[in-house]
């Protein structure tokens, strides 16, 4: 199997990506109808999102 090449604007287009859900995500959390059992969904998301972000920003770093 042959693997793609990662490249900056690679690293880029995958961080926009996960903004993007990011900000969707917390926009979902704002809404007045979001309940706690969803806000707690939301929240954990949200962690795993940043977390993803940090990841790839720590992969550009080491690059």
């Amino acid at each position: 199997m042959q693997s793609f090449p990662v490249t900056t604007q690679c690293y880029a287009n995958r961080l926009a990506v996960l903004q993007v859900l990011l900000l969707e995500t917390l926009a979902h959390r704002q809404d007045p109808e979001c309940t706690s059992e969803l806000a707690d969904c939301f929240d954990h998301e949200a962690r795993r999102l940043q977390a993803s972000i940090w990841a790839m920003h720590a992969e550009v770093e080491q690059s």
